[in-house]
């Protein structure tokens, strides 16, 4: 399956994301396929941040556990001190463009950001993949 999704208006240089295309988070289904890619975008993002390193990153692989779920509240909440309105729940809900509110971008968009940003050349690798689909 496709994961990459379009973005009508780019966010921070971004026109292209991979997306997940069901929640991923506590009491959440959970798809193998979707925890694969927050947990591929996360480990992207982590390189070269001191947390990391202290707290560790998910493995690659499909199952969620509470090193994933901390650092998606971790960049929710992040994300929330520069914009009040982003939702700080520790879901990684399916985008449907750049942003839900004025200014605040769906978490999936914020890891594509930040993986492109931190690992410019394992993002790009890991976007060839997801334009064919996992396995």
């Amino acid at each position: 399956m496709i994961r990459t999704l379009p973005l009508l208006h780019a966010y921070r240089g971004l026109s292209v994301i991979v997306n997940v295309v069901s929640k991923v988070g506590p009491k959440e289904a959970n798809q193998r396929d979707d925890v694969f890619v927050v947990r591929a975008l996360l480990r992207l993002a982590a390189t070269g941040q001191n947390l990391a390193a202290e707290i560790g990153v998910p493995d690659e692989n499909g199952r969620f556990d509470a090193t994933t779920a901390f650092w998606i509240f971790r960049i929710q909440h992040y994300y929330k001190q520069q914009h009040p309105a982003q939702i700080v729940d520790g879901v990684v809900s399916p985008a449907r463009g750049a942003t839900y509110a004025h200014g605040v971008a769906w978490t999936i968009v914020m890891l594509n950001f930040l993986a492109s940003r931190n690992n410019a050349v394992g993002y790009k690798n890991f976007m060839k993949v997801a334009s064919f689909g996992l396995e």
